[in-house]
Parts: C-alpha cells; structure tokens; sequence
C-alpha cells in the first residue's frame, strides 16, 4: 500500500494521515482491537485493548451514562489504526503520534456522534484502570 495507507480487516484503505469518517468500520475498530494485546503483550495473560475498553465502559455506566460509557468504549478505537503504544513510548514519539492519534480519534467521534466533553472524566477512569490493571496483570 502506498505510504501512511493501510488495508483494514474489511478491505478498507485507510489513510493515517488523512482519516474520514468513511473509512471508519465498526467491525474493523472491534476486530483489531481484540487482537491487540495492552502493555505490549508483556502481561500475565492476554488482556486485549477491547477488553479494556469494555470493562471500563461497564464501570462507567452507572456513574456517568451511555453517553460517557459510549465514549469509553471508543477511547482507544484509534489503536484499531495506529497499534496500542504504551505511554513511555507515546512520550518518547511526542507529537507526532499524539497528532496522528488525535486525528483519528476525532474522525471516530465524528463518525460515531461522540462530542468532546468537557470534564477529563475519561482520563480519570482510563489512569485509575491502567493502575489496576498494572496491579493485575503484569508480573
């Protein structure tokens, strides 16, 4: 494929430079991410960035809404294009990748009707899980 193009599960070209809200596909998001394993698959067990997403997504739904739920269980939908990268090298990358990431995370919102709130709630939820889990599931 032609440089910053990949071809996603369903067929589709999807272009990490220049993302639109017709290259997004639901299934594409749900498939790869159920193949990524977080923590760069250094963890006791396979734990997947879907899994992820929908344990935090069940945890915020009594508290915040499906609104807010929604929006969690697509906080990492751009890892579905870009592969889960782990905060010490996301730093190391900076800005680049938080450009790239934030593009395509926009494009997701969009194609999926999420609007940018205005509180860091989650943020909030993501650290608090990411120590939990850390606690869990790495050695």
């Amino acid at each position: 494929m032609a440089d910053g193009i990949i071809q996603t599960h369903s067929g589709i070209a999807f272009d990490l430079r220049n993302p639109s809200v017709e290259m997004i596909d639901l299934d594409d998001i749900a498939h790869a991410l159920a193949n990524i394993c977080r923590y760069n698959g250094h963890s006791s067990r396979f734990y997947s960035v879907a899994e992820h997403c929908a344990v935090g997504a069940m945890h915020m739904a009594g508290a915040h809404g499906r609104t807010v739920q929604r929006a969690f269980l697509l906080h990492d939908a751009a890892e579905a294009y870009i592969g889960d990268i782990c905060r010490p090298l996301k730093y190391l990358l900076e800005p680049a990748i938080k450009d790239l990431e934030s593009g395509i995370q926009k494009v997701i919102h969009q194609r999926f009707g999420i609007g940018i709130f205005p509180s860091n709630t989650l943020h909030v939820v993501d650290d608090a899980m990411l120590a939990y889990e850390v606690g869990q599931l790495i050695p």
